[in-house]
């Protein structure tokens, strides 16, 4: 989850009269420099908006009925989603520009270009939306469901992707990092996004005791201790929490 995080969430947009800026695949940051009335300048940084910002602000828990802005934001990232499985984002495809039109069905999978899959991470939205509005109405009503892929038994047999590229609007709800308003997100609703909770560990480790846990797993889980059965069984106890680790 962590090579995820932090490279795709939403940034701020900025305006400036005098800029430089340099970017990456993910995000470019804008520097600018204001004169002052009494002489001297100020200078600020700002992130402006990128790919990965507008298919967070088409894709996110408010803006899904109808998911149309979702789904056109995320045709040019379709190979990120091409799968053997005819998953939920390949359906909404073909409803919405039809079984012979579907861009899905004319390219090959590029799941592997991490920084260009990445801007397109919000789109995974479309793969976990259910209708709440009940057999009686002739309208959809879709919500998101996060607690299916942020769950722990999920995240130890599928990995943590699915679950951190859903929560990537929400990145702005849990990290710290900045305010949803500084993203264009500030009509989120961040209890909707509850369960990406589980990619924002409160209670972190000082460096001290990180150590002291990597000395641990290395003294347990050695060649020598792996050979005993008591090794093997300590190894296993010290690693059940972080299988999904290995995925």
């Amino acid at each position: 989850a962590e090579s995820w995080r932090g490279s795709g969430h939403a940034v701020a947009t900025t305006m400036s009269s005098s800029s430089t800026t340099s970017s990456s695949s993910s995000l470019s940051v804008t520097t600018s420099t204001t004169s002052l009335s009494g002489g001297g300048t100020t200078t600020s940084s700002s992130r402006a908006p990128t790919i990965a910002n507008e298919v967070m602000k088409a894709c996110n828990a408010a803006n899904l009925n109808p998911p149309k802005d979702c789904i056109e934001a995320c045709r040019p990232g379709a190979c990120c989603y091409v799968s053997s499985s005819y998953l939920p984002i390949e359906q909404l495809f073909d409803e919405y520009y039809g079984a012979s039109n579907n861009p899905m069905k004319t390219v090959t999978s590029c799941a592997s270009s991490v920084g260009f899959c990445q801007q397109y991470g919000s789109c995974e939205h479309l793969n976990h939306m259910k209708d709440v509005a009940g057999w009686n109405s002739d309208e959809v009503n879709y919500v998101v469901d996060v607690s299916t892929p942020c769950k722990a038994e999920h995240i130890a047999q599928f990995g943590a992707l699915q679950c951190s590229n859903v929560c990537q609007p929400a990145h702005c709800c849990f990290s710290g990092e900045y305010a949803c308003d500084d993203v264009q997100l500030g009509h989120l609703n961040c209890d909707d996004y509850k369960d990406c909770q589980v990619l924002y560990p409160t209670n972190k480790m000082s460096t001290e005791e990180l150590l002291k846990v990597a000395k641990r797993i290395d003294r347990v889980c050695s060649v020598s201790s792996l050979k005993t059965i008591g090794g093997r069984a300590e190894c296993q106890d010290v690693c059940s929490d972080h299988s999904c680790c290995f995925d």
